[in-house]
């Protein structure tokens, strides 16, 4: 209801504020973890800064099969150890491999949770880790092309991972 009916949200944990600001600021750039999970799914996964330039960061991760590439982090030294953040809608799923290098995985559909209007595909990568990736029910459950036990490939643009703090 406060992300509906507020134009600004304070996140509190223990009597501690750990952010303020509008709806769309606390969901979609979260400062931390706790916020994340507090506002919404998150997909989070640990990782390494390699390279950081005014304009990107790239991010090692053994979560994941490729690099992380974001666009919009603040400055996080190289070496640095650090979470990523990406909200299962955001994830773009298909079943024909995905040419980028960077932002991209693949696995195997262990669960589909059906919500009506969105289904939660729950996705095991090679790692180990599950990965939500939410889609619209464009189409009845009978006419999708992927299903339970399929490998998928997973995808998004580099806007769409966030730095998150612990």
């Amino acid at each position: 209801e406060a992300m509906t009916m507020s134009s600004r949200v304070g996140i509190m944990n223990q009597g501690e504020i750990f952010q303020v600001g509008t709806p769309h600021e606390i969901y979609e750039f979260p400062h931390s973890k706790f916020v994340a999970n507090f506002i919404g799914a998150m997909n989070v996964f640990d990782g390494l800064v390699i390279e950081n330039e005014h304009d990107h960061v790239v991010i090692e991760s053994n979560d994941i099969q490729s690099q992380f590439y974001i666009t919009h982090l603040s400055s996080v030294p190289v070496g640095s150890n650090i979470s990523i953040g990406i909200r299962p809608e955001k994830i773009i799923m298909s079943t024909t491999p995905c040419p980028l290098d960077r932002n991209a995985t693949k696995g195997i559909v262990q669960e589909i949770a059906y919500l009506g209007d969105q289904s939660i595909y729950y996705v095991l990568l090679t790692s180990g880790k599950i990965v939500q990736v939410s889609l619209p029910n464009l189409y009845r459950l009978s006419e999708r092309d992927v299903t339970w036990n399929d490998e998928v490939y997973l995808f998004w643009r580099p806007e769409n991972g966030i730095a998150l703090l612990d």
